[in-house]
């Protein structure tokens, strides 16, 4: 007995202190057996639903490589970033044919970034073309894009689910270690 006392890492006294100690009622044994048997099938159920949500996320993710695959398709912020590129360099045209002074460094990047372009002009025209490239395809593949759209907020929901999912296991394991 004396050897066994030495595994409860929790108590400090002796053999004969502990026989004295009152022991719970079956009623509140049975409360806690039936407390622990509840959080094991909350676990268990917890543990399913994070399988269910990682399957629906590898299978969002399968989903979404077919469509990169396909021809990785353009979104709404890819067209917001054509035109803002292309608004920027109008006003760099604008300010140069007002002669109001621009930024050297701003119109070798803009220039750099069409190229064959070897000047404003010619660099302002490609952005142009290139934002209605972008437009005209959102149009011609709008159903794609919505598709892609869809598939990529489904897999921010899932992630979502699974993080809170994995938040609650955690209390849940927190609160079935405190009752033990």
């Amino acid at each position: 007995a004396e050897l066994d006392l030495g595994k409860l890492s929790q108590w400090a006294g002796s053999l004969s202190e502990l026989e004295s100690l009152p022991l719970p009622s079956r009623e509140t044994m049975e409360r806690y057996q039936s407390q622990l048997d509840d959080l094991d099938g909350e676990m268990a159920r917890l543990g399913r639903s994070g399988s269910d949500i990682q399957a629906g996320l590898q299978d969002l993710d399968a989903q979404l490589e077919r469509h990169r695959l396909r021809q990785d398709a353009l979104t709404e912020d890819d067209l917001k970033t054509a035109r803002q590129r292309r608004d920027q360099g109008w006003k760099l045209v604008q300010s140069s044919w007002q002669g109001d002074p621009v930024e050297l460094s701003e119109v070798r990047d803009f220039v750099a970034a069409y190229e064959p372009a070897n000047d404003l002009a010619q660099a302002y025209r490609f952005s142009v073309e290139y934002a209605d490239r972008v437009a005209d395809r959102l149009r011609r593949e709008s159903e794609q894009v919505a598709e892609k759209t869809r598939l990529m907020t489904e897999r921010q929901k899932r992630e979502k689910s699974l993080a809170a999912l994995n938040d609650e296991r955690t209390v849940k394991s927190q609160l079935r270690h405190d009752t033990e």
